[in-house]
């Protein structure tokens, strides 16, 4: 397996309410998560992601296979243009909502969870104290509460790179070292984005390449980086790898792949079926 294949968590999570609750509705649904999990399997991906709502039937479609299965917490339901992210809230659904979608998750056969952060709290805390880490006390507490209840599964955090300036993201990535120094029990990742945010650029090399440099010593073994936001071509994801990346979120997973290497993933992609939402 090449590091492309392994780094790619073929990913699907469309907006909600997904359904008008009919029966053919649910079953479009069905077929969606097996279409992604038998493209994984047949492709050797790393993983796929889903919502916490569709762990349990992606689970199965997935059986013994040793593809990771990835879940959300805190993930928006409708896309929202970028200009209005913390204005609207972005990442502030209830701490105890974003639990019980982690919880949920593993209950059902998850293995690693990605947590949207809270961006509007980290904004005031940032106007408040920039650069001054030990006062940023909600973003932290909050971080170690998430790490907490996933653990021993790996936590993502979703910090939505697009919002913040380079000082920013570099201050988050530091801040994500200092949980680790302080509690070094569970792995952590530094991801990008949702690409629910509109008018935004995504995943970057020149992000990553930020990002990696800003943990330190702390990557790869602690802390790793995925990427995702508008994936979309073979060339776009090498670069991201070439950058640092350890993971790419994409649901263009066999696309990326059939530009590389056809033979060995399906004959027919069936990504253009799927809309891609992320």
């Amino acid at each position: 397996m090449s590091a492309l294949h392994s780094a790619i968590e073929h990913t699907w999570l469309p907006t909600l309410p997904l359904s008008d609750g009919s029966d053919e509705a649910a079953k479009d649904t069905s077929l969606s998560i097996q279409q992604l999990c038998h493209e994984a399997m047949q492709c050797s991906m790393g993983g796929v992601c889903v919502r916490p709502v569709h762990i349990q039937e992606a689970a199965l479609a997935l059986g013994q296979s040793t593809v990771r299965l990835v879940s959300v917490a805190g993930f928006p339901k409708q896309k929202t243009p970028i200009a209005n992210a913390i204005a609207t809230g972005w990442g502030q659904a209830p701490l105890a909502e974003k639990l019980a979608d982690a919880e949920a998750a593993i209950h059902f056969g998850a293995q690693e969870i990605d947590w949207v952060i809270n961006t509007a709290v980290f904004a005031q805390e940032w106007q408040n104290a920039a650069n001054q880490p030990a006062n940023w006390l909600q973003t932290k507490a909050e971080w170690q509460t998430a790490r907490a209840a996933v653990f021993p599964h790996p936590l993502k955090l979703i910090l939505e790179t697009s919002l913040w300036s380079a000082k920013q993201i570099e201050s988050l990535c530091q801040l994500a070292s200092t949980l680790v120094a302080e509690n070094p029990q569970g792995k952590l990742f530094i991801k990008t984005c949702t690409g629910y945010l509109t008018d935004c650029t995504g995943a970057t090399p020149e992000v990553i390449a930020l990002i990696q440099e800003a943990l330190g010593d702390f990557y790869p073994d602690c802390i790793g980086i995925k990427a995702s936001g508008g994936i979309k071509t073979h060339a776009q994801a090498m670069a991201l790898l070439a950058a640092g990346a350890t993971r790419l979120g994409t649901s263009s997973g066999v696309s990326l792949l059939k530009a590389n290497v056809v033979e060995s993933c399906l004959s027919i992609s069936s990504d253009d079926k799927r809309a891609a939402t992320y």
